[in-house]
Formats: structure tokens, sequence, C-alpha cells
């Protein structure tokens, strides 16, 4: 059996924050609209007058900026406690926000719409959410039946936002094409359980196509502010190639070593997802590498490094701020690093907790150099 998901629509374009009310009231006539500080303050009257035009209603609620289980229950219970009957939750925002916006909707049986304000992640389309503990340190991962009913992403708001969040989403986008095909190579189901399709693989190919042709000329048009084609692939790729390619096409060790470095507080800190995940792909591929399971495909790993150099994302231990006990800190997280759990982290056949560290220890030399 195949399973592969997608969301029920995707927008994408200049300006459709203009058009937010028509776009949603397909989905119902009254939304509770979850969104972090900055993209309430910037976008909340766009959106209030678009509803009303719309003639659909909007209450808006801010997100207290970590997805835990408190926060989830807050919010639905604010949902609950409504007078006025809510047909769907809108989550305007990062990454964080949107998933948070998703746990939500599950908890109260509604669909979700995601507005992303930055492409930092391919969290807009995913059918999941990434939780939190109370200490900032990844916990869980909830999976829901369906995804987002709709995704509206404007390409001017994330022109705006800091080439360094694109390139996160770069960075987490990277290892779409290199997880799934772990998973397809080795016989480990996706995401959902199931096997995985020939579109999953499809879709995660091009999204490595994608990245490699555009990347950089994205980095470029976000400087200079400015919307071209470049920009456009990649903010497709890294909100909506990427979200299917990894749930249809399945994860590996390059998510589960980027969990494992959120236990380092000065990495968790200075860095974001994305540029974690992109090292964690670099030691991935070198963890193939030593596993023998790079046949035909030997420069690999060097072009992957050198993709992420002229992007901008970290290739060492130093570019990830761990520069004090790094060894000692790396092998106190390994335990994180091989945690392998049904249908999420598959490790390429032959992994071990010493060759891992090995292939992070070795992603890191060659970085560094």
């Amino acid at each position: 059996m195949i399973i592969t998901q997608a969301p029920l629509k995707y927008v994408q374009g200049v300006g459709i924050i203009n058009d937010v009310g028509e776009l949603v009231k397909k989905s119902g006539k009254s939304f509770l609209v979850l969104s972090s500080k900055t993209p309430l303050r910037l976008y909340k009257d766009i959106m209030e007058k678009s509803f009303a035009t719309a003639n659909v209603k909007g209450v808006f609620e801010l997100f207290g900026g970590e997805i835990t289980l408190a926060e989830r229950d807050r919010v639905a219970t604010i949902i609950k406690n409504s007078g006025d009957k809510i047909d769907a939750v809108i989550g305007l925002g990062g990454g964080k926000t949107l998933d948070a916006a998703k746990s939500v909707a599950n908890q109260v049986n509604l669909p979700t719409i995601c507005i992303p304000t930055i492409a930092s992640n391919d969290a807009p389309c995913s059918a999941l959410s990434v939780m939190y503990s109370e200490e900032g340190h990844v916990c869980d991962v909830e999976f829901y039946a369906a995804n987002p009913s709709l995704v509206i992403v404007d390409s001017e708001i994330i022109m705006r936002s800091p080439a360094r969040m694109l390139m996160s989403g770069v960075g987490d986008a990277l290892a779409t094409y290199y997880e799934a095909r772990v998973c397809f190579e080795h016989g480990y189901g996706n995401c959902f359980g199931s096997d995985i399709s020939n579109a999953a693989i499809a879709i995660a190919t091009t999204c490595r196509d994608v990245l490699f042709a555009d990347a950089y000329e994205a980095k470029l048009a976000v400087e200079k502010g400015i919307v071209n084609k470049a920009l456009e692939n990649i903010i497709e790729a890294n909100s909506y190639l990427s979200s299917i390619g990894f749930e249809s096409g399945g994860l590996s060790c390059a998510h589960s070593i980027q969990d494992a470095f959120t236990t380092i507080p000065e990495c968790h800190d200075a860095t974001l997802h994305g540029e974690r995940v992109a090292f964690g792909t670099l030691s991935l591929l070198a963890l193939e590498n030593l596993l023998g399971l790079n046949k035909g495909r030997e420069n690999e790993f060097d072009d992957v490094l050198n993709f992420c150099k002229k992007v901008g994302l970290p290739v060492s231990f130093k570019e990830l701020f761990v520069t004090e006990n790094a060894e000692e800190k790396v092998k106190g997280f390994m335990s994180v690093a091989c945690t392998v759990e049904p249908h999420l982290y598959h490790m390429p056949p032959g992994t071990t907790p010493e060759l891992m560290y090995d292939a992070i220890m070795i992603a890191n030399k060659l970085g560094s150099k």
C-alpha cells in the first residue's frame, strides 16, 4: 500500500494577502487567526479589511511563542468557549505558529489554513506538528489525518523576511531528497507508515534540483528586495515540494541529528532548524560513505558541501556555535541522534552509534576545511 498526501489547495503569488477573505470563505464564515507578534502588527488590518469585503469574520489571537501542550490547550480552550462558531483555525507566522495552529485545530476537530510569513521550513503544508518542552527542546511529533485544507503564500511577504530565514528553509528542504532516498532504497516506510510512491520520490528529486538551480539567485533576490522567478521557485520548494517530499517520502537521520543538536543550548539558541538539518544532511552523506552505500555517487558529499557553503548554510561545529568540548557534547547526544522511531527516522542499514558519531565528526572536519 502507498499513501501520498498534500494540502487540499496551495496558492502562491505576490500580494495575495489582500485576497485572503475570498480565498478562505469557501472554508467557512468565522475563523480564529493564531498569529505571532510581528505578523499580527503588520497584516491584521489588511486581513480584517479583506475579511469584511468577503463577509467573513476573523478573531485574532496572539501565539505564545513556543508550541507546547500548555499553549495548545490554552488556544483550544478559547475556541471551545467562544460564543461564535469557529469554522477553521488560521495560522499566520513562522513554522512554530503554523504547527501550533495545526495542533489546536486537531484538538478541536477543525480544518487548518496556513499563511506563512517566512519560508524557513516546510511546516505550512505538512500534516504534523513538532512539539517542544517548556525548556524549548523537541519532545514529540503529532501526526494528523489530513494536511491543511488551504495554504496561502504571499511571495512578497516572504521576500521581506531575512535571507537567512529563506536559506534555513533551503537547509530543511535539502534533506528531503537524501532522506527519502534512504527510505526508498532500503524499503522503509514514509511518515504515514506506507510504502513510498514514485510520485513522492519524483517530488523529492525535483525539490533537490530546484534548490541547486535557484537557491543562490533567490538569496540575492531577497537581499535586493525583489521577487523573481528564482525566489518563487525556492518558496515553492521550501514550502510545498519539501513538505510533500518528506512526509510521503520518509525521514532519516539528518533530522534526528538536528534534534540532537537542539540539546546543546548554545546551538539551539543561535541556529535555526534548517541550518541544523543542513549539517545533518552532510552527516547522513558521510555516514553513507562510511557504510559503502555511495557507489556511483562518490562526489555527492562534496557537491552538497559546496552548495551549503555557497548559500551560507553551516558546515561545521563552529558555524553551529558548538566551539567548546564539541566531541564530548556530540557523544552526549548520540542516544538522541540514534533514536529510531517507527515511520519517523529511518537509519541507513548498518548504522551504529559509533559509525554515526564518526560520520558527524567527518562532516565537521571536512566542513572546517
